[in-house]
């Protein structure tokens, strides 16, 4: 690992692996028979996403790898990764200049409306929403 890419590594560590394992089948159990909502229809590939998929993944940082379920299905992520770019734009160029540069307010608006850009200074808006 280089010094550049260490810096987006967390240097934590997590318990036990066997009580972590433990702890994420048990969530596992608990949750895997929730069908409620549906997919969306925003997006094709989260509307042919199979509803009756659910895996977990746990990443350590010592590269140590834990799953439960459907974790080697792959899933679309759409607006997961969003908090985890975001995360490394502030780490690149601090959270002030991100701030600046790309705004940070909510919107109140639905996570799909085009409006936040068309009322917002410069097309400029949360970074989190769907412009």
């Amino acid at each position: 690992m280089t010094e550049q890419s260490h810096r987006f590594v967390s240097v934590g560590a997590l318990p036990d692996a066997t009580a972590v394992g433990r702890l994420l089948e048990e969530a596992h159990g608990r949750f895997r028979d929730v069908t409620d909502g549906r997919p969306s229809s925003v997006y094709p590939a989260l509307e042919r996403a199979d509803p009756a998929l659910f895996g977990i993944c746990i990443a350590a940082v010592t590269g140590s790898v834990l799953t439960a379920g459907d974790a080697d299905t792959l899933f679309p992520i759409m607006s997961v990764a969003k908090p985890f770019t975001f995360a490394l734009v502030c780490d690149a160029i601090g959270p002030d200049a991100a701030r600046a540069a790309l705004g940070a307010n909510a919107t109140g608006l639905p996570f799909n409306s085009v409006e936040a850009v068309e009322r917002a200074a410069g097309g400029r808006t949360n970074p989190l929403v769907n412009s």
